[in-house]
């Protein structure tokens, strides 16, 4: 049972030490966008508007009927 603990210990400071790698470079990575969308960002996306709207490619629907 002691070996348990023990052994439960040591590890204990690496788990912490990759967690904070981990989330080091998940906080570093992050870049926010370059403009609001749809400012030349990103595409803009259907259904928002009164406006006549076109989509290039494909279209999927999920009606949830199996």
């Amino acid at each position: 049972m002691t070996q348990k603990i023990i052994s439960y210990y040591r590890s204990l400071p690496i788990i912490i030490i990759l967690g904070f790698i981990f989330i080091s470079i998940a906080v570093f990575a992050w870049q926010e966008p370059s403009a609001n969308p749809p400012n030349n960002n990103v595409p803009a996306p259907l259904n928002v508007s009164n406006n006549a709207q076109t989509k290039v490619g494909g279209l999927m629907l999920n009606t949830g009927r199996c």
